[in-house]
């Protein structure tokens, strides 16, 4: 129970932080650049107390360990003030009561001072968080300067895409905010595929060991849990990618279509982004593989289930793609190229959807019938 407990919280603290940065930074665009929205004071307030509730969920079970050979209370006190899940959670914490603070002050959401300060404080709660990450843990100020960066960018991606999606009003100044959004999003998706690329060879052991490349720990790290949830993310990562192809590019033509609802898109987009929320939660749960290997009675059932080798000691991953990874590969290709298509010539956002899930699974399905 504790397990699924801090799974959600997981992921309610991407999503608030999302939230906090999309919501904070459509409040300081100017109105005609953006289609007309309210961006409720209970969002930010309710965000900012999801942040704070998500960070101390991960104290207890730590404490409830120290707590076999310590008071309860002196295991807590230890984890808050000594560990540093503890300190990123006063951080946290603090930053946090500053912020409600602030949006307890009438017409808070209209003093641009005071949404700037907002803003600031949730990057700073932001660099709190990634105080006590893996990356953090195994590369010091590199790694948090990587994590930082990296989930800066996607909060403010994401987060722009989940208000904008749910809390429109309308299609007015969609061409004007595309503008703008669409070289940010441009931007932000170069930024996380550098840093997140930086941060994975962090995870993974590669940073820094000569023995091993990056590309060679992403194959060793498909034997653990960690990895194969990394697959699915970067999979789901690209279909997202897919949606702000079709929604920034593709559907140029359609920005002066008053008749044309951008919405029912961009609302897609966004979910299959929470599904990977939901995969990075997972990866964070089940922890980064050990430095040696994953060991064959560690490794994950999904990976199992693709290879029925017979192994002791630590699993080597290895590829040999034939004819059936192939063409599960080519039919993801088609899947994709299917997607595109439906979005251009159908305008089907259930047809396109479903195109971008099959896609997924047959190149999930493609890459894992190729381990040996």
């Amino acid at each position: 129970m504790m397990e699924i407990t801090l799974f959600a919280a997981e992921v309610a603290l991407y999503i608030s932080f999302s939230l906090l940065i999309g919501g904070l930074l459509l409040l300081l665009i100017a109105e005609t650049s953006k289609p007309p929205m309210v961006i409720p004071n209970k969002l930010i307030i309710t965000a900012s107390m999801l942040t704070i509730a998500a960070a101390f969920l991960p104290i207890l079970p730590v404490t409830r360990t120290l707590a076999r050979v310590d008071t309860w209370q002196q295991a807590f006190m230890n984890v808050l003030f000594t560990f540093s899940i503890g300190k990123s959670f006063l951080f946290i914490t603090l930053f946090g009561v500053l912020l409600l603070l602030i949006w307890t002050i009438k017409g808070a959401a209209e003093n641009k001072y005071l949404v700037s300060l907002s803003l600031a404080l949730v990057i700073a709660m932001i660099i709190s968080y990634t105080q006590s990450s893996h990356t953090t843990s195994l590369a010091g100020w590199q790694g948090q300067m990587a994590h930082t960066i990296h989930f800066l960018a996607v909060s403010l991606w994401l987060g722009i895409l989940f208000i904008v999606s749910w809390l429109s009003k309308g299609t007015e100044n969609w061409s004007a905010f595309l503008r703008w959004f669409t070289p940010t999003a441009i931007a932000a998706l170069l930024i996380v595929t550098v840093s997140g690329f930086f941060t994975m060879s962090i995870d993974l052991h590669a940073y820094g060991n000569t023995n091993l490349g990056t590309v060679q720990a992403y194959e060793d790290g498909l034997a653990s849990s960690y990895g194969q949830g990394l697959l699915w993310k970067h999979l789901f990562f690209l279909a997202i990618i897919m949606f702000a192809v079709i929604n920034g590019i593709l559907f140029r033509r359609k920005r002066e279509d008053q008749t044309f609802n951008p919405f029912p898109w961009t609302k897609a987009e966004s979910l299959f982004a929470l599904i990977a929320f939901l995969w990075t939660s997972y990866m964070g749960r089940v922890g980064i593989p050990s430095q040696g290997g994953t060991p064959a009675a560690d490794a994950s059932f999904l990976y199992s289930v693709f290879t029925d080798k017979q192994e002791s000691g630590i699993v080597n991953v290895t590829f040999a793609f034939g004819p059936m990874s192939w063409l599960l590969l080519l039919l993801g290709t088609l899947f994709l190229l299917l997607a595109l298509v439906t979005a251009v010539k159908k305008s089907s956002v259930s047809m396109t959807a479903t195109a971008g899930a099959a896609m997924i699974i047959t190149f999930y399905l493609g890459v894992m019938t190729g381990v040996q």
